[in-house]
């Protein structure tokens, strides 16, 4: 290190208070370092020469001009017109530019005067007015040019390419076949307008459980009420004008003749069409190709198609076949089409009493909504049937949960009866539509099981034995008793259960006010 040498520290607030250096101090210190000056300065970016081409549309340029008002000052005026002319080479597109912009300003002086001072800008030598300028202008007036060369930059076009190698494409590269691909002709690009109309706005088909242009399953037990629940459900959107139904295609494969004969008397009062297997032609293994003749000649549009049941068209049991009858239903949808499979549930309920869908799951993995119905009272003792839609899973805005009642078949003299009782029960009256009959019966066992619950960790073994021991019922129908009164749903169950250790059932009661009261309830 060189000895004797000291190091000035200058301190700047601004660029402004550097000092500007000479040619000279820079060879000389090139010189001083050993090495020879350079024969001309080197600029980093050099003045664009009057004439060139501009970094800016002319799109950009009106963009960034119409950022400054008009009626600005005379300096700024001129300041503008010479940017256009610089930028523009004095063309006459800039003029036309510079001349528009000042018509809009109550200063302007008119075609001609513009003209004249254009023409001086040609005639100046050397133009020293930059686009910088133009941005500082628009800054100042609290502007950011950069965001409006961005917004009013051209858009790129789509234009025929080739890709040329001059050594032959890389191996790695796959080659562009010069062949259409059989691709392009399922492309929907393009054709957003069409799938648009096809959309249906959300129309309830069927009460608030069933949309139309979606896929809906409905599961339950025979003879629970599920046909009579679509077809209550089918009338009123007719009634109502929600539907239209000359569109309604119920295919009804699960009736004997006279449960036929009275549907089909229903049909013709609303208008529907009804369509029994074995009837004019028609049979069940008829329907899949129909569905698929539907999607290609497009009249699946509009369509509402009403399957009773699911099991007469295909086997629920086989996941490959259920696949493809789900498959079919989902290119029927996407086509316009609405779909409602109505299908039944296992004989053998869940742990927790719950009914569940028989089959695969491809039914409910596939279509939009999947319900399962609960028979919570058959009627025996009251008169009146009590059912729980309850939702599986779902797609746009249809219930979770909705109960519904009618008159037991025991107590009606045709299926149009029994039809006309069909009314949905607002849940906080569920309990009272709980027949009193069954309540009273099972009071002292409910009483026991409650005892019982209230004691501490109860599971179901325990709640079982709690009953044979003090009722003397069969195992069987002690977990059923349980089963009955278990659930989620505060307005229809009175103790729901949770998993505890090692997957035990853990039962507790549901935190309600009940509006039924048990004689002999211990509390």
């Amino acid at each position: 290190m060189s000895s004797e040498k000291t190091i000035e520290l200058c301190e700047i607030e601004h660029a402004s208070d550097l000092s500007e250096i000479g040619q000279e101090f820079v060879d000389a210190i090139f010189r001083h370092n050993g090495k020879q000056p350079p024969s001309a300065v080197a600029m980093l970016r050099p003045p664009r020469n009057r004439g060139a081409p501009s970094t800016v549309t002319g799109k950009q340029l009106a963009a960034l001009v119409d950022a400054v008002p008009p009626d600005c000052g005379y300096d700024e005026w001129t300041q503008v017109g010479m940017v256009i002319s610089s930028e523009t080479a004095n063309s006459d597109e800039g003029f036309a530019i510079w001349d528009e912009w000042s018509s809009r300003g109550s200063k302007y002086p008119g075609p001609a005067e513009t003209r004249y001072k254009w023409e001086s800008y040609r005639i100046a030598p050397d133009n020293p007015v930059g686009i910088g300028t133009l941005h500082k202008l628009i800054s100042d007036l609290g502007e950011d040019p950069r965001l409006i060369l961005l917004n009013s930059r051209e858009k790129f076009k789509k234009v025929p390419f080739e890709v040329i190698y001059p050594q032959g494409p890389p191996n790695d590269i796959p080659r562009i076949s010069e062949q259409a691909n059989p691709l392009d002709q399922y492309s929907l690009t393009g054709s957003s307008v069409e799938l648009e109309k096809r959309r249906q706005d959300e129309v309830f088909v069927l009460a608030d459980i069933a949309l139309i242009g979606q896929a809906t399953a409905i599961y339950a037990a025979p003879n629970c009420g599920k046909t009579l629940a679509v077809i209550s459900f089918l009338t009123d959107g007719i009634a109502e004008n929600r539907i239209d139904p000359r569109c309604v295609y119920y295919i009804n494969a699960d009736d004997n003749l006279a449960g036929l004969i009275e549907k089909v008397k229903i049909a013709e009062e609303f208008g529907f069409q009804m369509i029994g297997d074995g009837f004019r032609g028609f049979r069940a293994d008829m329907l899949l190709p129909t569905l698929q003749k539907m999607i290609e000649e497009g009249t699946a549009a509009g369509s509402i198609l009403i399957i009773d049941t699911a099991k007469r068209f295909t086997d629920l049991m086989s996941k490959r076949t259920t696949s493809d009858f789900t498959a079919l239903n989902r290119r029927f949808v996407s086509q316009g089409g609405t779909v409602i499979a109505l299908a039944h549930v296992n004989k053998r309920k869940s742990d927790s009493g719950k009914s569940v869908y028989a089959g695969t799951s491809d039914i409910v993995d596939d279509f939009d909504c999947a319900f399962v119905v609960e028979l919570l009272d058959d009627g025996t003792e009251s008169g009146k049937r009590l059912i729980a839609f309850e939702n599986k899973k779902s797609r746009g805005s249809v219930a979770q949960l909705a109960h519904y009642s009618y008159i037991s078949p025991a107590c009606v003299g045709g299926y149009r009866e029994l039809l006309d009782s069909f009314c949905r029960i607002d849940p906080a009256d569920v309990n009272q539509v709980v027949t009193a009959a069954r309540v009273d019966s099972d009071a002292p066992m409910i009483a026991v099981v409650k005892t019982a619950i209230q004691a501490g960790p109860a599971a179901k073994k325990d709640l079982i034995a709690a009953l044979r021991e003090g009722s003397g019922m069969s195992r069987n129908a002690a977990s059923s008793l349980i089963d009955r009164y278990c659930g989620d749903d505060p307005g229809a169950y009175l103790w729901k259960f949770e998993r505890g250790a090692r997957g035990a059932h853990q039962y507790r009661l549901l935190q309600t006010v009940e509006p039924i009261s048990f004689e002999g309830d211990v509390k």
